[in-house]
């Protein structure tokens, strides 16, 4: 129990350093280091991700990468059963998916690397520095359009309604931004946030 628990808080603290260095990930896509949103804990209807991190590419259209982060992958068996984990959540809502790991055991790490990247998975090392190991391609289309639709439109809105309040003269460390809401840290607020289908 308390090792679970020591698991869960690790998986925790890798989530936030993935988020505060998401631009190295988005970077790596080519998408507009100026425009981003990184996020930790995104429902959708078939699951949720540890992490989402947007890029706008272009300026025309918000790209949402999914991540599940794990502590270890310290066996052949441990990567197929978070693989599994992945095509049951993340495949319904994603189109480009990475695996973001602390640690791999020396004698599987190429197996990961090839196994990842024959799936069209990406890899991502959280060490010292967060570092793109295997960048992900675009698998062919996601399996669920209501779950790719409420995760997309969640980062168009919020990087919309982010920029429009900086366009306003609020600084970025007086705006919220979490997976149900964006908005001002104030009494008198403006916000933006999904209920249901339509935006708010």
């Amino acid at each position: 129990m308390q090792a679970n628990v020591r698991n869960q808080q690790k998986e925790g603290e890798l989530v936030d350093k993935l988020c505060a260095n998401a631009l190295k990930v988005i970077d790596e896509h080519d998408l507009d280091k100026d425009d981003f949103l990184a996020l930790s804990q995104v429902p959708f209807p078939h699951g949720r991700a540890d992490a989402v991190l947007y890029g706008l590419y272009k300026g025309l259209y918000v790209v949402p990468l999914g991540v599940e982060v794990k502590t270890k992958v310290g066996s052949g068996t441990e990567l197929f059963r978070y693989v599994d984990q992945i095509r049951e959540i993340y495949e319904h809502a994603f189109t480009h998916i990475y695996l973001a790991v602390h640690d791999i055991r020396a004698d599987v790490e190429e197996l990961v690397k090839t196994y990842l990247a024959d799936l069209d998975y990406g890899l991502i090392k959280i060490r010292e520095s967060v570092d793109v190991v295997v960048k992900a391609e675009p698998k062919k289309t996601y399996r669920s359009e209501h779950d790719y639709n409420e995760v997309t439109s969640r980062g168009l809105l919020y990087i919309a309604a982010k920029k429009a309040l900086m366009e306003e003269g609020f600084d970025e460390n007086h705006i919220n931004v979490s997976p149900l809401w964006v908005g001002l840290k104030h009494p008198i607020n403006y916000c933006a946030f999904l209920r249901g289908n339509y935006a708010a």
